[in-house]
Order: C-alpha cells, then sequence, then structure tokens
C-alpha cells in the first residue's frame, strides 16, 4: 500500500491555522473562512486542541447567530485527544482517524503542537503520487 512507509512528518501541514475559542463567529468567517481554503479548523487554547469549528456548524446554528456568538458556543469539543508523533506511520494515523471518526490529528514533538494532519494531507499526498 502507498502509505505503509510514509512518516507523518513528510505529508503534515506544519503551518496549522487555528482559531481561538474566543474568536467571533463574525471575525471566524472574515478572518480565515473567507481569506483561507479550509471547511474545518482547529481550535486551539493554551497549545492544546479543544475543538474544531467548520462551515457545517456555522451553517447548522445560523438562525441562533448574533454578531457577538464565539467560537467555543457552536464548535464541537474535542473529546478523544488523538494526538501523534511525527515520526509515526500516516497509515496508522489514518486508522486511527477513521476509527475515531476525526478529520484531522494532532501532531507534536515532546507536547509541543507542530502540525495538524489532515484527511486532505493524505488524499493530496495520494493524489500527488497518482494512486487514487
Amino acid at each position: 500500500m502507498a502509505l505503509e512507509k510514509v512518516r507523518i512528518k513528510e505529508i503534515m501541514n506544519p503551518n496549522i491555522v487555528s482559531v481561538s475559542p474566543f474568536l467571533t463567529i463574525n471575525d471566524l468567517i472574515e478572518e480565515y473562512f473567507l481569506k483561507y481554503d479550509y471547511i474545518t479548523l482547529p481550535v486551539i487554547m493554551d497549545n492544546e486542541v479543544v475543538g474544531t469549528i467548520s462551515l457545517d456548524d456555522i451553517r447548522n446554528n445560523s438562525e441562533d447567530l448574533e454578531s457577538m456568538i464565539r467560537v467555543h458556543e457552536i464548535m464541537k469539543p474535542n473529546t478523544n485527544n488523538l494526538y501523534l508523533q511525527q515520526e509515526d506511520k500516516v497509515l496508522n494515523a489514518l486508522k486511527q482517524m477513521i476509527s475515531s471518526r476525526v478529520s484531522f490529528v494532532s501532531v507534536r514533538d515532546h507536547n509541543q503542537l507542530i502540525g495538524v494532519l489532515t484527511l486532505d494531507d493524505i488524499a493530496k499526498y495520494l493524489s500527488d503520487q497518482k494512486v487514487i
């Protein structure tokens, strides 16, 4: 299989685009979703991924949104605390992501958040390798 020998550090994204749980939804939309090509973003506080926020979360709560609603009020809390090391294999990460039903994992080095690995990163790698 194409992912058996690939390590997370080879395809992870070290440039973490994350948001604060205290950011307003209006600012989230203007400063992140309109600026970056992501549909889901990690919510980070004190170097910990405390949840995720997606365009679907905003759409699903659009009737209740006011200008001062904060990300933490509608984000999906991170309950699985799935962290991997950059030397771990991508195939193992993919299996864990599927079994945990998450679209990304945090990558740590000595308890320091150094990147994220998303399903999109894996799909792009496979596409670039002409596997899919």
